[in-house]
């Protein structure tokens, strides 16, 4: 499976993973614990993993929308400092700038890739219209479960968990 995970990545987004904006998203920081392509690559895999689980339920879904789709989906961001004048800006006008980031990579880019990578932020902001695909749905539910994941690494890192666990085994009282 991991296998076959890797080279679906790599047909479809050799060429936007290889590029040049993608590469600078290494060194752009990202929900504070990651850089933009770390978080690219973590949505991309998770999303081609639940279009696989769903393939196997009999439900098609374009392995090339998805992996094209939730590579591109941030590259907007890229350069936010000078590009927005706060988080809530960024949120709202990110999406647009990814399409055409998207473009240049994708010169071919179809409509529906294009919605996957523009509808991302549903609902996190007012602006964005919802998912209209499944390989969008499966793109904004992915990058939601990551950034929430990435986030909570922060408050919640593995020390504190463990600490955490032991209180919670301790207090609890277990019948002989």
């Amino acid at each position: 499976m991991k296998q076959d995970l890797t080279e679906t990545i790599l047909k479809y987004g050799s060429h936007i993973i290889a590029s040049e904006i993608f590469q600078s998203g290494y060194r752009q920081p990202h929900h504070l614990v990651m850089t933009v392509s770390d978080h690219s690559m973590d949505v991309t895999i998770m999303s081609v993993r639940m279009s696989q689980i769903l393939d196997r339920l009999h439900i098609r879904i374009n392995q090339k929308q998805v992996v094209e789709g939730a590579l591109c989906h941030d590259l907007g961001i890229l350069g936010r400092d000078q590009k927005f004048q706060n988080n809530r800006e960024c949120c709202a006008l990110h999406p647009v700038l990814s399409v055409e980031e998207a473009k240049k990579l994708i010169p071919d880019l179809d409509s529906n890739t294009e919605q996957i990578i523009r509808r991302h932020m549903w609902p996190a902001t007012a602006l964005t219209l919802p998912p209209k695909s499944k390989e969008a749905l499966i793109v904004m539910l992915a990058d939601k479960y990551s950034a929430i994941r990435e986030l909570v690494s922060i408050f919640i890192g593995p020390e504190f968990k463990k600490n955490l666990r032991r209180r919670i085994r301790q207090n609890v009282s277990v019948p002989a």
